[in-house]
C-alpha cells in the first residue's frame, strides 16, 4: 500500500514483489454460557457438584453436552 501512496518508493516494488497470500479463517460460532458468580467450595466434593448443578441448571445443558463440554476443556 506505501509503494502505491508515496511516489518515491515505487522504485521498491521490483524488489519486494506482491504480497502472500493468506489463508482465510473460516466463521465459527463458539458458544456462550454466563454463569452467576458461585460462593462453593469446589476443592471439595460436595462443592464441585454444587458448582455442576448450578451450571446444569443455569445452561440448560444435557448429560451429553456437558460431557461433551468436558471432553473439549
Amino acid at each position: 500500500m506505501a509503494m502505491d501512496q508515496i511516489p518515491g518508493l515505487k522504485h521498491f516494488r521490483d524488489a519486494v514483489g506482491s504480497c502472500p497470500e493468506v489463508d482465510q479463517i473460516m466463521l465459527h460460532k463458539t458458544e456462550q454460557y454466563p454463569l452467576p458468580g458461585m460462593n462453593h467450595d469446589e476443592s471439595s466434593i460436595d462443592g464441585t457438584i454444587k458448582v455442576l448443578e448450578t451450571i446444569k441448571k443455569k445452561t440448560r445443558m444435557g448429560p451429553s453436552d456437558i460431557e461433551a463440554w468436558f471432553n473439549v476443556c
